[in-house]
């Protein structure tokens, strides 16, 4: 299916993803997306800093191209000439945290409790329980 060319994208955006992947990890974080347009590959960052690394890392990604050209032959199509690193001026978006995550109580008790436990290791669950009770409150 790949092999259609009105499916040709879809195979470049593998081999951008392995680029990617084989990329070091300090380095992929700032990758939003790659795509190419006229022979040259733009990787679209999030952060000023990732630029300047990756100014200083184009020829990492020039002979990672070259290897990933030679272990998969659909990727040889890329045909990059020029390689185009900037900072995409779009904020990044971040997922809220459920409301649920969010919600805390008050201790409401005291730690008043007469413990009438008959088993020993119960017992001493109860006390530890009324311990973290009062440390609660203390605070």
């Amino acid at each position: 299916m790949k092999k259609n060319p009105l499916l040709q994208k879809l195979e470049q955006e593998e081999c951008y993803k392995t680029l990617i992947e084989l990329l070091p990890s300090s380095i992929r974080k700032f990758i939003k997306f790659i795509y190419k347009k006229n022979g040259k590959l733009f990787f679209v960052l999030n952060h000023p800093a990732g630029k300047m690394e990756l100014d200083y890392k184009t020829d990492l990604i020039k002979s990672l191209l070259k290897k990933i050209e030679t272990f998969n032959p659909n990727c040889s199509s890329l045909g990059v000439e020029e390689i185009v690193f900037f900072v995409s001026n779009k904020a990044i978006q971040h997922t809220q945290e459920s409301p649920s995550s969010k919600i805390t109580y008050e201790e409401r008790s005291y730690g008043q409790f007469s413990n009438t436990a008959k088993d020993e290791k119960l017992y001493t669950l109860f006390e530890e329980i009324r311990k973290e009770i009062e440390c609660l409150k203390k605070h």
